[in-house]
């Protein structure tokens, strides 16, 4: 199971198999700005500690990694 590790609080999110970060963070309670909710705009754009976020094919950004 995917999960999302808060910092600097280390608070764990567990996310469903093809559920997204933002879908994600939005369960737990989290309140965040977002634009378009389809990864084009990047307002919502998050940093990557450690990990492979691996995004599905039917998401249009599929072929970039961001940093």
């Amino acid at each position: 199971m995917p999960t999302v590790t808060i910092q600097p609080t280390g608070e764990v999110i567990y996310l469903a198999p093809e559920e997204t970060v933002l879908s994600g963070l939005y369960k737990a309670g989290y309140a965040y700005t977002i634009g378009c909710r389809r990864g084009g705009c990047a307002i919502c754009k998050v940093d990557c500690h450690a990990g492979d976020p691996r995004r599905s094919q039917r998401r249009p950004w599929s072929s970039r990694r961001s940093r």
